[in-house]
């Protein structure tokens, strides 16, 4: 745990320093949108089921995009915040130490722990009913409510909201309910220290950059690649699971599980590949190596993002516009094509990157 330790404190110093995020406008902008973020998933929740014009914008707010958001949000601003959170006191002056303390004192000790306690309660709940309705059959009863009194007729009012804003599995709706509290338990002392600290921007200290090892960058770009590969195999492999998964569903209901698991792993391998090739492009940069090899893979990752967006865009299409559906579904398969193509191109490209960091020869494009 010592050598872990030191090893962590290590690459917090030896990382460079983004500008970008160091910035104080940056930092409050970050955390005006955690906030917002926030509270606008907050209200998503709490649109009930039974209207309809809001229902898509409810089910894109909430299983769509804004989580993204609040996720995207939340690691650029702890991000910007790395240095004070991370590293031990004999690394800060009085200043951060103080920030740090009365900002985490703030928000730990009153919600952290409850709603870490509140989330394992509801995902052991989450969990145990998963189990129960995929292993054994379930029925399921409806008991009417009858109005007596004007005082029945409201309570009833009250509860069919909140039964509508559940809807058909409360436990999914109290449990993001209760992740959103984890999520502003964690957020919110990062967002007051970020604040504070945006008071005065910090003086920047340029660190030598650490001894490039070319073996070791080459090999990891080789098995980056080999993984990737791999990869696009078991996605070619999923796809017909998942359609035979879907037949079997009726069978046991725990297919439908492997269904999604199935149609998933494609995004997944789309997501960890740029992600891959993102990691690969910056390692170059600040290395100042193989500029061609690495202006190639920064056009093919570009051209990967392009076409996989284009792909949910098409989902979106359709389903404001029924007539266009036909279409979009073919457009959404070119861009899935198109992405994957990319990606092909683009770990070739990685392959060849790591024999010519290896032999110093360059190969052919």
């Amino acid at each position: 745990m010592n050598a872990y330790r030191l090893k962590r404190i290590q690459k917090v110093l030896s990382a460079p320093t983004n500008r970008v995020l160091d910035e104080p406008v940056v930092k409050r902008i970050l955390s005006i949108i955690t906030i917002a973020s926030a509270y606008i998933y907050l209200a998503a929740l709490l649109i009930p089921y039974s209207n309809k014009s809001f229902l898509l914008i409810k089910l894109m707010f909430v299983a769509g995009g804004l989580p993204w958001w609040m996720i995207v949000s939340f690691i650029l601003l702890r991000s910007s915040m790395r240095r004070i959170t991370s590293l031990p006191d004999e690394y800060l002056d009085e200043r951060e130490i103080g920030l740090r303390d009365s900002s985490f004192k703030l928000g730990y000790l009153v919600v952290r722990r409850l709603g870490l306690a509140l989330s394992a309660l509801v995902v052991l709940e989450v969990a145990a009913t998963w189990v129960v309705y995929y292993l054994t059959p379930m029925s399921y009863t409806y008991n009417p409510v009858h109005e007596v009194t004007w005082y029945e007729a409201a309570i009833k009012a009250i509860n069919e909201y909140v039964t509508d804003v559940l809807g058909e599995a409360p436990v999914l709706t109290l449990g993001s309910l209760v992740i959103l509290l984890t999520y502003v338990a964690y957020s919110f002392p990062l967002i007051i220290l970020a604040w504070r600290d945006a008071r005065n921007k910090r003086e920047i200290v340029e660190l030598p950059s650490p001894e490039v090892k070319i073996d070791s960058l080459a090999q990891k770009f080789e098995k980056t690649s080999k993984v990737y590969f791999r990869l696009l195999i078991g996605v070619a492999i999923s796809i017909p699971v998942a359609f035979l998964s879907v037949m079997l569903m009726f069978v046991l209901p725990i297919f439908g599980l492997l269904t999604v698991a199935a149609f998933a792993f494609g995004p997944f391998v789309y997501l960890w590949a740029e992600i891959k090739l993102i990691i690969a492009i910056f390692s170059l940069k600040f290395q100042n190596l193989n500029l061609p090899r690495r202006k190639q893979l920064t056009r093919l990752a570009s051209f990967a993002s392009i076409s996989g967006a284009v792909v949910p865009v098409s989902f979106v299409v359709a389903i404001f516009n029924n007539q266009n559906a036909g279409p979009s579904f073919w457009v959404a398969i070119a861009g899935g094509f198109a992405a994957v193509g990319c990606h092909v191109a683009a770990f070739i490209s990685l392959r060849l990157a790591s024999v010519e960091l290896t032999s110093g020869e360059t190969t052919s494009s």
